[in-house]
């Protein structure tokens, strides 16, 4: 019961934090300043959070977390392969984000350093990436005989896919399309587009491509 009871004190934070912002366009100054405008005692506020810029990097997690949970509930979900879960999880996401739109704009459309917003992002980030290596699409990559190019090929796989949900969330945030379609059509052709280049067949002629244009260039 307890555990209920500081998860719904955290969507209470959680939620009075984005209304500040939206409604004050900047973060609250001080943990003092949310709690008095939450109406709630500053030693409760340190059951959830330790400090209020915890909670901006808090946001992101939540709107994946919430994906996650909401999609593992979907028998379409659970049946589907590791490509297809990808896909839903994508389109799931910027559906769930929509719910925090003004607030993601504010904090990330004027951030034009996508580094910055990653450093900002960091639990966000780490479960992403947790998420993409609990599903071994890098069994998919062909291998090359050298461990240390493999293991690097296997780490590759994850951070790429989290690169392309960067780069998905960077243009998300200047979509102005009729329900956000374009952002749509981005995620399937990045995702297709890696996916495929994950195929053997694919990536092989892509590396016969490579050391074919090196021989030349060599002579």
């Amino acid at each position: 019961m307890r555990k209920k009871t500081e998860q719904s004190l955290s969507d209470k934070i959680v939620e009075g934090f984005i209304d500040f912002v939206n409604e004050n366009g900047e973060n609250p100054k001080s943990v003092a300043h949310l709690c008095k405008n939450l109406k709630i005692q500053e030693s409760d506020f340190y059951e959830s959070f330790s400090d209020v810029d915890q909670i901006e990097q808090h946001v992101p997690l939540k709107i994946w977390q919430d994906t996650l949970a909401s999609l593992s509930e979907q028998e379409f979900y659970q049946s589907s392969t590791e490509q297809e879960k990808v896909l839903s999880v994508m389109y799931g996401f910027f559906e769930h984000a929509k719910s925090y739109r003004s607030y993601l704009l504010l904090k990330y459309k004027n951030n034009h350093n996508p580094i910055e917003k990653i450093k900002s992002m960091e639990a966000f980030r780490k479960s992403v990436m947790e998420y993409f290596d609990s599903l071994n699409l890098e069994t998919a990559l062909p291998k090359m005989g050298m461990p240390m190019m493999d293991k690097l090929g296997d780490k590759a796989v994850s951070l790429t896919l989290f690169s392309n949900f960067v780069f998905i969330f960077n243009f998300w945030i200047n979509d102005k399309s009729s329900q956000f379609e374009k952002t749509d059509a981005l995620i399937e052709k990045v995702f297709t587009l890696s996916f495929d280049l994950m195929d053997p067949t694919v990536l092989n002629k892509v590396l016969d491509l490579g050391k074919f244009l090196l021989g030349e260039i060599r002579k």
